[in-house]
């Protein structure tokens, strides 16, 4: 005869994401493959981009790709990346952070590039590229009420108190760090 049968489970592993690849990529980007690298992956894991599971290819017990939609990219922020595997057994992996980050803006011109001490306001106009509605300028260190118009132009008022002092010129020269122009 034949004995009682008795069930018989296999789970899947555990699963560790260790590196992802690319970690960070601009907003308002194209869709790209993320390449995810770690231990534990089934055919059937996904990768999991801000929660959502999105198309993923098994390549080994040790990688997958994904597609990372474009709009998954339009939002600035730190997204979380991790890669659940499916039952019994496995769970979901430690995420790692995506960053969705601004581009780094240029500034090619300032109009006007002077003022004379102790003026009323002044409106000024920054053209470049790479400029978002968070963009900001700063004039020596301090904000300049800021008005985005495109990403190659954005509009600042410098306040009375701002030009109060006499400077050799107004803008001896910009540089942008992050979304911020500075004078130098």
């Amino acid at each position: 005869g034949t004995s009682a049968a008795i069930a018989f489970t296999v789970s899947n592993p555990n699963v560790t994401v260790t590196s992802i690849n690319p970690t960070n990529a601009l907003v308002g980007s194209a869709a790209f493959t993320l390449t995810v690298n770690g231990t534990g992956f089934v055919a059937a894991s996904k990768v999991l981009f801000n929660g959502a599971a999105i198309t993923t290819t098994f390549v080994s017990a040790t990688q997958v790709t994904a597609v990372v939609p474009a709009s998954a990219l339009t939002t600035v922020g730190d997204f979380p990346v991790a890669v659940p595997s499916p039952p019994p057994g496995g769970g979901v992996s430690a995420p790692l952070s995506f960053r969705v980050r601004y581009p780094v803006p240029t500034l090619a011109s300032i109009a006007p590039t002077s003022a004379t001490a102790g003026s009323a306001p002044l409106q000024i106009t920054a053209t470049g590229t790479g400029f978002f509605p968070a963009s900001q300028i700063t004039f020596d260190g301090a904000a300049a009420a800021t008005t985005y118009v495109s990403d190659t132009q954005l509009k600042a008022t410098l306040s009375a108190a701002q030009l109060a002092a006499s400077r050799a010129a107004l803008y001896p020269g910009a540089r942008w760090t992050g979304s911020s122009a500075e004078s130098m």
